[in-house]
């Protein structure tokens, strides 16, 4: 049998490795997550009352099909398919996913920030349904409190998830959110594998090989949706930018920063979530990263936020994202 684990966390949210959120804006009553960074602060913004359902335990009304289990915000029962196909509805509400997989997670780190509540572990995740889907990211800050410690959700659990489903630079992410009282719970239900049809790395399954690069181009309109979520694998990819012109994140001064690298067949790498302890430690100062077994990651979408406005936002650009330095050894 196995042990039934729940991580309960009140936190500003996040999505992709970050303390804290800022709002989207670009998507309509989106807001609050993380973002592919390792830094960060801030308060969660944007969502909406969602109709229907039961009354939401922190604030606003929750719709649809259940209770959230583990100590959360009551919301929206649902699978991260439907999550998906249903976003204009549940984008900025409290959503449960159940019995989801793990596909992909990054090495969980103690931030240092005073205002983390301990153990102040950082981690984001990727689940997919288990009859394999599109998938969503799954943050937690510094600030979510865990009753286990350091025991945290890795590639292969089967986990039950209730948080702020909302987008964060792009990516679709759960989270939680003191603006709108919405708690993240993570339950550890057991283990579990997606189809080998759906991107995973091991034990939960296999990646999805990317046989011609070009396909997965940084600048063609929105390329494979359908696998957003799902683990990629580029064999005998080489990098052919550092620094690529087109592929910088701003900040709210205007200034500016790379994001990440680009791989022959065009395709952008976002290496926001490894760059410290993968790439930095290199010590390129100049040169050009080696990539000797190809690349892998997280196929998903990046916005940057700042180079745009709610009437007038920067485009989605397609890129992989590596989630652990094994990704690119």
């Amino acid at each position: 049998m196995n042990a039934r684990i729940v991580l309960i966390g009140v936190a500003v949210s996040g999505l992709l490795f970050s303390c804290g959120d800022r709002p989207t804006g670009t998507d309509a009553g989106s807001g609050g997550g993380g973002g592919l960074l390792s830094t960060g602060g801030g308060l969660a913004t944007g969502g909406g009352t969602a109709t229907g359902g039961g009354t939401a335990t922190g604030g606003g009304t929750a719709t649809g099909g259940g209770t959230a289990t583990g100590g959360g915000t009551t919301g929206t029962v649902t699978t991260v398919a439907n999550a998906w196909a249903n976003l204009a509805t549940l984008n900025g509400t409290a959503v449960e996913i159940d019995n989801a997989i793990v596909v992909a997670a990054t090495t969980p780190y103690v931030s240092t920030s005073a205002s983390c509540t301990a153990p102040a572990l950082v981690e984001t995740f990727y689940i997919q349904d288990a009859a394999g889907s599109a998938g969503i990211a799954v943050f937690k800050s510094c600030h979510d409190a865990s009753n286990l410690g350091t025991t945290l959700p890795k590639v292969g659990d089967k986990v039950t998830v209730t948080g702020r489903l909302a987008k964060f630079d792009g990516s679709l992410q759960i989270s939680s959110s003191t603006k709108y009282s919405i708690t993240e719970t993570i339950t550890i239900n057991g283990t579990g594998t997606v189809p080998g049809t759906a991107g995973a790395l091991a034990p939960a399954g296999t990646p999805i090989v990317a046989t011609t690069p070009s396909e997965w181009f940084h600048s063609a309109t929105n390329p494979h949706p359908e696998f957003i979520g799902n683990v990629i694998s580029f064999p005998g990819a080489v990098v052919t930018n550092m620094k690529p012109t087109g592929f910088v994140s701003t900040s709210q001064d205007g200034g500016t920063i790379p994001e990440g690298f680009e791989i022959a067949g065009g395709v952008y790498v976002d290496d926001s979530v490894i760059y410290h302890d993968c790439i930095k430690p290199l010590n390129l100062d100049g040169g050009t990263l080696v990539l000797p077994n190809g690349i892998r990651g997280v196929w998903d979408r990046f916005q940057d936020f700042y180079a745009g406005s709610s009437t007038s936002p920067a485009p989605l650009q397609p890129v992989l994202v590596p989630m652990t330095c094994a990704d690119i050894q």
